[in-house]
């Protein structure tokens, strides 16, 4: 088995300030989102007495147990434990960290089954009291309602010591530091936290949820549209694999030219959406977490008609992008400010010097400072820019003429949240293939490639929606 190894410790800066209910909110997602689970069950028989058991239940859901997923096919063996292949990656690369600080931690217990939860709640369980099922409950999740039995929660504890004493060991000291900076970096939140309310046990020092820094990091979704309506949005993992469907329709407008992310007020860290058609109508919508749109926040028909290109891009680092429009016919440009209610403010820079025939322009995240721009031709011609404050362009970072000819897009997403872009190519045939991207721009290997994506989607786009 692999180890993955945890990201660098500077990626941390991307980390969200979780605090109280949030460290509950990010567990249900990542259950959401994680491979290899089937949906979690109804509540069922634990005492064998359906009076009693009602009870237990519904002061079970009153204290915040919630029912968890199961494994959907095998687990592997980490240090003689049942657990997800990914938790086991993850836990040799943060056992190596926690050794290399001078820390030898073990796990003390990682999948159980429902079974298994059932014999243990029962053995606790002193009586039919609310007093008695409390006592229980404080410290055992009714079966059924066990983080464990997905496979991603681990137990662990100081080697020679017990899950009771881990809150007083320097590993635990380590793990839990800065907002447990370093369980995170590897891809696990505490399970049971002491700020978090209304979370079913007593709080947990000892338990771990692997939820993936995907997940941590606020990685990137995408959003597949065609011009008859139709649109797709998809999670997107670490590996470029598509994870989970989070909605899809036929409802949205026909014949968009262009639908651009962006991020107008750097508050939510939530990108909006700006639809434009080459007539000059346009609309700006809040997207929601789960791709459903409001009312626009903004829309008109008054942008100039013909733009062939509109990219969001941070000129000056301060995670709130500008846009920049650009004509492909006659090489003329635009970049302008935008308010947080999507108005636009004067042009920061326009003229008609840029070559013409670019069919892409992607700001591409490259070096973990402002954006960087991509142009691309069809002919598999490309050049890549460091922008400055003011939209200028220098001297080409890297250009040449051997990219694959015939991408109808080409886009840039963070797939692992750790603030640098991964490029996505995309052709109408279904053709695709996911690079990483060095800081000087060159690709390395394929990420990802295949021939399955639907064919025909006419706009392909990065975006975070949560």
């Amino acid at each position: 088995m692999a180890v993955v190894p945890g990201i660098p410790a500077e990626a941390s800066e991307g980390f969200p300030a979780l605090a109280g209910s949030e460290w509950t909110d990010i567990v249900r997602e990542a259950f959401s989102r994680l491979p290899n689970l089937t949906p979690a069950g109804e509540p069922g028989s634990i005492t064998g007495d359906a009076a009693l058991d009602d009870r237990i239940w519904e002061i079970a859901f009153a204290r915040g147990y919630e029912m968890r997923p199961t494994p959907a096919s095998g687990l592997v063996v980490q240090d003689g434990h049942s657990m997800q292949e990914a938790t086991a990656d993850a836990w040799e690369s943060l056992q190596a960290a926690a050794a290399a600080a001078g820390h030898d931690i073990v796990i003390h217990s990682a999948h159980r089954s429902v079974a298994t939860q059932k014999a243990i709640f029962n053995a606790d369980l002193d009586g039919s009291s609310d007093a008695a099922i409390n006592d229980t409950l404080d410290f055992h999740a009714p079966p059924g309602a066990s983080r464990h039995h997905t496979g991603y929660a681990l137990d662990i504890k100081a080697a020679g010591g017990t899950i009771g004493g881990f809150e007083d060991t320097g590993a635990y000291e380590w793990i839990s530091a800065d907002n447990y900076q370093n369980a995170m970096l590897h891809g696990f939140v505490p399970s049971y936290p002491p700020d978090a309310p209304n979370q079913g046990p007593l709080p947990e020092p000892w338990e771990f949820v692997y939820v993936g820094l995907e997940v941590i990091l606020d990685s990137d979704e995408l959003l597949f549209y065609r011009n008859d309506g139709t649109f797709k949005y998809y999670n997107v993992n670490e590996d470029a694999s598509l994870g989970s469907l989070i909605t899809s329709g036929g409802g949205y407008s026909k014949s968009w030219s262009s639908i651009t992310a962006l991020d107008l007020d750097d508050v939510d860290n939530q990108d909006e959406l700006l639809f434009y058609r080459d007539d000059g109508v346009f609309k700006f919508y809040d997207i929601a977490s789960d791709g459903a749109l409001g009312s626009p926040m903004l829309e008109g028909d008054g942008y100039s008609g013909g733009w062939s290109i509109i990219t969001a891009v941070d000129l000056d680092g301060d995670h709130q992008d500008e846009l920049l429009f650009y004509r492909s016919s006659d090489g003329t440009f635009k970049y302008y400010a935008v308010n947080p209610d999507g108005s636009l403010g004067s042009p920061i820079k326009s003229g008609s010097g840029y070559s013409t025939g670019w069919t892409a322009i992607e700001a591409v995240e490259l070096d973990g400072g402002g954006d960087e721009l991509l142009f691309y031709r069809t002919d598999g011609t490309f050049k890549f820019y460091a922008v400055s404050g003011d939209a200028s362009l220098g001297s080409p970072i890297l250009e040449g003429d051997g990219y694959t000819p015939g991408w109808s897009s080409i886009t840039a997403l963070d797939l692992d949240g750790g603030g640098h872009d991964e490029l996505l190519f995309y052709k109408d045939d279904g053709t695709f293939k996911y690079y990483d991207v060095t800081a000087g721009g060159s690709l390395g290997s394929p990420i990802r490639s295949g021939v399955g994506y639907s064919q025909g989607w006419s706009v392909v786009a990065g975006i975070d929606l949560d």
